[in-house]
C-alpha cells in the first residue's frame, strides 16, 4: 500500500485471495534488526498483513528485506533530538551508552 491507498481495501483483497503477500512487490516488508529484534519501517504493510492473518486465523508469510543497524547509527538516531538543526546546544544529564572506541584508539 502506498500513501493514499485504502488499507482496508488491501486487507479485503488479501482476505479474498486476490493479492499474494509473498509475491506482491508492494507488500515486501522493510525491516531493521535492532537489539536482536526486527522492526518494520512500513507499518501500513505490517498492519494489513497482521489484520489479514487475524481474519484468516492462519500464519501469513510475506517477503522482506532486512537491514542491519550498527550501534553507532542507533545511538545517533536515539540522540538526534534537534529542533533547530543543531544551531544551538543545551546540555543536561549524562551521555547515555557511549559507543566504544569511535576513533579506533
Amino acid at each position: 500500500p502506498q500513501r493514499g491507498e485504502d488499507i482496508l481495501l488491501l486487507v479485503q483483497r488479501l482476505d479474498a485471495g486476490m493479492v499474494d503477500p509473498l509475491t506482491e512487490p508492494k507488500l515486501k516488508l522493510q525491516l531493521v534488526r535492532f537489539g536482536g529484534e526486527l522492526f518494520s519501517l512500513c507499518n501500513r504493510r505490517l498492519y494489513a498483513l497482521k489484520t489479514h492473518a487475524g481474519n484468516s486465523g492462519q500464519t501469513v508469510m510475506a517477503s522482506a528485506r532486512i537491514y542491519q543497524m550498527d550501534t553507532v547509527t542507533a545511538k545517533f538516531l536515539l540522540a538526534h533530538t534537534t529542533k533547530n538543526g543543531g544551531t544551538s546546544v543545551q546540555v543536561g544529564g549524562t551521555c547515555r551508552g557511549q559507543p566504544e572506541d569511535l576513533d579506533g584508539d
